[in-house]
């Protein structure tokens, strides 16, 4: 769930032999509007899923140049999957994550679609 807004490295035998150092490097901007709204969601990682993706869609589609309300983010978040509900980035299943970007894409087509 980094890659988005961060490249990872991992150093192997750095300092020693067993020992394996973790880098991050943060990432240019997003240019697509799906890895925007995926490191929305990365940096408010507390927040309940639907609410961030509420909110992420809306900057994602003033971002644009197509800006949207509220209501019509509400309207486009209330149709995710029912297993988003009630989570958090942090609490999600793992076996959940992978299917995380699949609803972010189908949340920006239908945006897209609408607008």
């Amino acid at each position: 769930m980094v890659e988005p807004r961060f490249e990872v490295r991992f150093l192997r035998g750095f300092g020693a032999r067993n020992l394996t150092a973790v880098r991050f490097t943060r990432s240019a901007e997003a240019e697509s509007a799906v890895d925007r709204l995926m490191v929305h969601a990365q940096e408010r990682a507390h927040g309940m899923l639907r609410a961030t993706l509420r909110g992420g869609l809306t900057e994602v589609a003033a971002w644009t140049g197509r800006p949207t309300n509220k209501r019509a983010s509400r309207h486009a978040v209330a149709s995710t999957p029912g297993w988003l509900s009630g989570h958090t980035l942090l609490d999600l299943p793992e076996h959940r994550l992978a299917g995380l970007r699949g609803v972010v894409e189908e949340l920006i087509e239908r945006m897209e679609s609408e607008g």
